[in-house]
């Protein structure tokens, strides 16, 4: 099986494609998407940040999943790669995350945006990264590498909130589909993300996705796949939603 995502180009993330769902699509977020999104995500336990708003306002946010799907030599991972260390050769580490990070909307063709997905590189994975660098007294370049490995190993899902209107319609599980699809096209090894505690029904939600759902408290062991001593461990209570990027053949 392979991770790819057919037919999904540089114009239908900016301009939609069907979400399965009658009269809404899913897109790349935009500028004037940024106060339905912020009214969106507290519903998820988390508020947009000023920084992130601005990513978005900018076109930040998703630069490089774009540059992945755009037509060319370097159509795919190999855009998508190139894209991201560009970012981080000429603007530094912040730009590279918002590159690598994707926000996408559900709009409903009368009543706007009505959910939003936002899926980015825990930037603490990549601290531990260096620290391991660090220990290890690597020289500059082995530095770099082991931040973007950092950058382009593994996706949180930060938010996925649909509006409680459309809630039970399906967007919640359009919008995980697609963030997937993309990430893993793009050579990224896990997508995950966190349960509250105070949302046990989410469990069988994610198990309905294709997720591994964990037990609480327990912990996501990256040694097995990136090869550098670290982890992640959730909030007290929490349970992890995992999956892994599809074998290839």
């Amino acid at each position: 099986m392979r991770a790819d995502s057919s037919g999904l180009t540089e114009q239908k993330l900016i301009r939609g494609w069907p979400s399965g769902t009658a009269g809404v699509k899913i897109r790349l977020a935009t500028a004037r998407d940024t106060p339905a999104i912020a009214e969106l995500a507290p519903a998820a336990g988390i508020e947009l940040t000023p920084a992130m708003a601005d990513a978005i306002r900018a076109g930040v946010m998703g630069r490089a999943h774009r540059a992945g799907r755009a037509r060319g030599r370097e159509h795919g991972q190999p855009g998508f790669s190139r894209a991201v260390a560009q970012a981080f050769t000429d603007q530094g580490p912040d730009q590279a995350f918002a590159a690598a990070s994707l926000v996408l909307v559900a709009e409903h063709r009368e009543h706007g945006v009505v959910g939003t997905v936002i899926a980015l590189p825990p930037p603490n994975v990549t601290e531990q990264f260096m620290t391991h660098a660090e220990r290890m007294n690597a020289a500059a370049p082995e530095v770099r590498k082991l931040m973007l490995v950092g950058i382009l190993g593994l996706a949180k899902v930060a938010v996925l909130a649909v509006a409680e209107a459309h809630q039970g319609s399906g967007l919640g599980a359009a919008l995980l589909s697609r963030i997937k699809k993309i990430f893993f096209a793009h050579g990224y090894v896990f997508v995950y993300g966190q349960i509250r505690p105070d949302r046990p029904d989410l469990a069988a939600f994610y198990q309905r996705q294709g997720f591994h759902v964990q037990e609480p408290d327990e912990g996501l062991d990256l040694w097995v796949v990136f090869g550098i001593p670290g982890g992640i461990q959730p909030d007290q209570g929490e349970r992890f939603f995992v999956r892994t990027r599809p074998r290839e053949g």
